[in-house]
């Protein structure tokens, strides 16, 4: 059972996306505080005065007569209010360029690939979370595997070379390869879940 604080915010929520004017302040006065905390957690990447943003942004959407409306059976208002802050962000964060908002493939193609360990940093200030991120995974992937396993991944994968021909500069048998690959392939997928 919800406790009284939960049971009066989804009552207010409700009355809020009906557009019961005399509940309107009493939600905003209720919601805004919590909605600008959770910002400010949840949207550390962001400069400080976007979080009032983020905060209106939300309001927007859950007063907007197209989105999905909040529904007791589908869960709790802060459950509802916390989904449509993580929308918010990322609408927020891809306005300040710290999102994509999606990928070209064919310039992706063209991009150069660098080892993470020489990858240089611009700025002694700007840390690239994802690529220090993606080299943790990448050393717990690769912990306890030998470097035969490695060394395929690094030429199958990295440098586009046949599994057949790698097989055979390595010593091993193809199908071995192939196994080795798919549990590494695996791993990767686990710890990329993971993160």
């Amino acid at each position: 059972m919800p406790a009284a604080g939960e049971r009066d915010l989804d009552d207010l929520l409700e009355a809020f996306q009906l557009r019961d004017p005399l509940i309107s302040e009493e939600f905003h006065a209720m919601a805004g505080p919590q909605l600008r905390r959770w910002a400010k957690r949840k949207g550390w990447s962001l400069p400080k005065d976007a979080i009032e943003e983020v905060v209106q942004e939300v309001f927007l959407s859950i007063s907007n007569p197209a989105t999905v409306r909040f529904d007791r059976t589908r869960g709790t208002a802060t459950e509802y209010l916390t989904g449509r802050l993580l929308n918010a962000l990322k609408t927020i964060q891809t306005v300040y360029g710290l999102r994509r908002l999606g990928s070209d493939f064919a310039v992706e193609a063209q991009r150069e690939f660098l080892r993470v360990d020489d990858l240089e940093l611009m700025s002694s200030n700007v840390i690239p979370f994802e690529a220090i991120n993606a080299r943790q995974l990448i050393v717990k992937m690769f912990a306890g595997m030998d470097s035969i396993v490695v060394e395929a991944c690094r030429r199958v994968w990295a440098e586009d070379e046949p599994q057949a021909a790698v097989a055979e500069a390595l010593g091993i048998g193809r199908f071995a390869l192939a196994r080795r690959l798919a549990m590494v392939k695996a791993l990767s997928v686990q710890f990329a879940a993971c993160a």
